[in-house]
């Protein structure tokens, strides 16, 4: 384990809520990072665009994110790529919520329906509209609600100004807590395994601090591990100071869910065929996005090497 003295600074930024980065912080909470010689400093930013602009600066070496950020780049005509180098979160973890139980929602049943999408971010909303073209319903025939941000969804929903919102956590947990929604149709049941979440590096950085890489692939994968074996009640006292503005019941039920969900359980690398999913879904669903190889998208290596050493630690 390093002492502050010789530790290695790599700097991450993100725009959404740590707890949206779970096993990251878990890292860094248990000291993972550390030993692997490593020092993280975070970047928080609420508006997407400083941590971007921070990181094409240089000022940053990773970012909390996903392969849709690599595809952003490209589209802004940022060479060379910047990949994925390890696996985050492996599910969507996104809700269509509604005022009122429907257990046996169907994604046909949206057609005609007005759907307000997620404010957050760009991804669960293009997911969303490339899983109802994959079941061969037009997308033009849901009416979607988009500009709606934060609690403002919420409140769009109980005034009644769409049928569902497309909601993530808290906002889930606290709904269903205070009997105010449901969950009609959940993605994570719809899309399955999907890497949906990674850490994007910087080709400067791969190139110049491979050794960083490798501690960041090493430090989020063990702390995936970790958690894996963990009661929610554990998680939630860990990643409570995280997450300061969530009561601690809040807390457990929200990663009671993660848990049951499996938003954490998968390998270290990114498969082509997740990549390649993502890639057609998002260049589909938006001309805001220029899609990359997989060879420029993705670096497994770092990832690779954490899975041989998972397989060996079973072989013993």
């Amino acid at each position: 384990m390093g002492t502050a003295s010789n530790l290695s600074t790599v700097n991450v930024g993100h725009s959404l809520p740590a707890l949206d980065f779970a096993p990251f912080f878990v890292a860094d909470a248990l000291g993972y990072f550390k030993e692997e010689g490593l020092a993280v400093r975070t970047l928080f930013d609420p508006d997407r665009e400083p941590p971007i602009q921070k990181f094409l600066a240089g000022a940053l070496d990773c970012l909390l994110t996903g392969p849709l950020r690599t595809f952003d780049l490209e589209h802004r005509g940022v060479r060379p790529p910047a990949p994925s180098i390890v696996t985050i979160n492996h599910k969507c973890p996104f809700y269509l919520v509604s005022k009122k139980p429907e257990p046996a929602l169907q994604l046909e049943d949206l057609q005609g329906k007005r759907v307000i999408l997620y404010g957050g971010s760009p991804p669960p909303n293009l997911l969303l509209k490339h899983l109802v073209r994959m079941a061969d319903i037009a997308p033009g025939s849901m009416h979607w609600l988009e500009g709606i941000v934060g609690d403002d969804q919420i409140r769009a929903l109980d005034r009644g100004e769409g049928d569902y919102a497309l909601l993530t956590q808290p906002e889930v947990e606290l709904l269903l807590a205070e009997g105010r929604g449901y969950i009609a149709l959940s993605l994570v049941e719809h899309m399955g395994p999907l890497h949906f979440s990674t850490v994007v590096a910087s080709r400067r950085f791969l190139d110049e601090h491979p050794m960083r890489a490798r501690g960041i692939a090493r430090g989020v994968q063990r702390a995936k591990r970790w958690m894996a074996k963990q009661s929610s009640t554990a998680l939630a006292e860990l990643a409570g100071p995280s997450a300061p503005q969530l009561n601690r019941d809040l807390l457990r039920r929200i990663i009671r869910r993660a848990l049951a969900d499996e938003y954490w359980v998968g390998a270290a690398a990114m498969p082509r065929w997740h990549y390649e999913w993502l890639k057609r879904a998002y260049s589909t669903e938006s001309r805001a996005h220029k899609p990359v190889a997989f060879a420029d998208g993705v670096h497994n290596q770092f990832a690779d090497e954490v899975t041989r050493s998972e397989l060996q630690e079973e072989d013993r």
